[in-house]
């Protein structure tokens, strides 16, 4: 329960620690005590930001959701990016909190504008079900504006699934799917590609409830898929490597093209993300005297998909993140020496890609588990980093953009800074560790005074 609010100001940077209150999201606050939130706001008078390129994105929001002591072995983490909105997921190993779920979007028409918290999921399913700490071991965006937790509940894969009806984020409800123990998922417009022991099983959302359609299943040698809702494109491994692109008929997925791998075996992909005319694959290969990692960008062009781009990775250290946007950017880590990043490719009006810019990772130093993902107006990035080396790590998202500066006047409005009073105790979410370590408690009372 609330028992008030005490407020600070500072000169520097704003920050929301405790529960977060969100006007644009009235059904959906956040309960946990350890949520952070600040943002540099800009509302400008007349018009919205406008960035002819993304070599002008900024950071424009952090976010820091939940904090957890373990390693990061199991964790997960997952973003989506689709026109004004981006999706935010942290799923810890071990414990009993829930993993956080955030929405957030960016609206010139709030009394701020910018970008903020449109939701936080979590917060809106624990309304109706008990969520599991892992409830979203497998998260995802798609251009409908549905959001899918996947999970494994009672060894059977679990949906927990969200819809955006215009006015507020709705839930949709739970569902297992029976035969199912997979959280390998990629979800695309209305459709659910899931695959489960070897075959990939295609559901679409009929109102509230994800239905099987049998004429769609596929049985292929692979492990990384990426669908757009139109267009499922797989990494094949075997009888050859290459990539197996196909597109929805209404009941079932037709091969329309095959493309072939960068190099002669021994060749493996890495990773590949599709949207709109492009598709983005990860290879890795062996060029004497070692190995070799490349990025690839293929377009459709008539029905064919060549190769349009290829950038070097850290083949020390592959990349692990691919994401593309039909608006013809796209995103990729360990595009430098050191995998200390995020680097932002982008087409340019005649056609060729380039790189534009790179941002570096929380803490580029410490091993982290991270995820990004790209739209045409922002880049959303999320990880976990140590706060303890080996021991603790938290949850850590931001979102680059435009930032919002234009040829008429821009007003910047600072967050103010928000803290729960919980008087000699500590927060909800705190109390429930109190058979931890002495140190976890004292790591607890610290985040308590502040």
């Amino acid at each position: 329960m609330w028992h008030g609010f005490r407020t600070m100001w500072s000169l520097g940077a704003w920050c929301m620690l405790g529960r977060v209150w969100s006007q644009s999201a009235e059904n959906s606050p956040d309960t946990s005590c350890m949520l952070q939130f600040t943002a540099a706001r800009h509302l400008d008078i007349s018009q919205g930001p406008d960035c002819s390129s993304s070599a002008e994105w900024t950071e424009q929001l952090r976010v820091t959701a939940l904090n957890f002591s373990a390693g990061l072995s199991g964790a997960q983490v997952s973003t989506g990016s689709e026109d004004d909105v981006n999706l935010m997921a942290w799923s810890p190993p071990t414990g009993t909190v829930p993993g956080d779920v955030l929405v957030f979007n960016n609206s010139i028409c709030s009394d701020f504008g910018g970008w903020e918290i449109q939701a936080n999921l979590t917060e809106v399913a624990s309304e109706n079900v008990t969520l599991p700490y892992d409830w979203a071991e497998s998260t995802a965006l798609s251009s409908e504006k549905i959001v899918v937790a996947l999970s494994i509940v009672g060894l059977t894969s679990t949906t927990h699934t969200f819809k955006y009806d215009g006015a507020s984020w709705v839930f949709l409800g739970r569902q297992s799917l029976p035969g199912i123990r997979s959280v390998s998922m990629a979800l695309g417009g209305d459709l659910l590609v899931i695959l489960n022991s070897g075959t990939f099983q295609t559901f679409q959302l009929q109102g509230s409830v994800w239905t099987l359609v049998p004429t769609a299943e596929l049985q292929l040698n692979a492990i990384r898929f990426a669908t757009d809702g139109r267009t499922l494109t797989f990494e094949e491994r075997s009888p050859v490597a290459q990539l197996s692109v196909y597109q929805w008929a209404g009941n079932l997925w037709s091969n329309v093209a095959n493309i072939s791998a960068p190099a002669l075996p021994p060749v493996g992909g890495i990773g590949l993300d599709v949207d709109g005319d492009y598709i983005i694959a990860g290879w890795i290969f062996l060029s004497t005297p070692a190995f070799e990692s490349v990025t690839v960008i293929y377009e459709d062009q008539g029905g064919q998909w060549p190769e349009v781009f290829r950038i070097s990775n850290d083949a020390t250290q592959p990349a692990s993140i691919f994401g593309i946007s039909s608006s013809g950017r796209a995103v990729v880590n360990c595009a430098a020496l050191g995998c200390a990043g995020v680097t932002i490719l982008e087409v340019s009006p005649n056609g060729t890609w380039a790189e534009v810019q790179s941002f570096n990772e929380s803490d580029p130093d410490a091993v982290t588990a991270a995820s990004a993902s790209i739209s045409a107006t922002s880049l959303a990035l999320a990880e976990w980093i140590p706060v303890i080396p080996n021991t603790e790590f938290r949850s850590v998202g931001r979102i680059f953009g435009c930032n919002g500066t234009s040829s008429t006047t821009t007003t910047t409005v600072p967050l103010p800074y928000y803290r729960p009073y919980y008087r000699r105790r500590c927060p909800p979410r705190c109390r429930r560790h109190y058979r931890r370590p002495p140190w976890f408690w004292w790591s607890c009372k610290r985040l308590c005074r502040r």
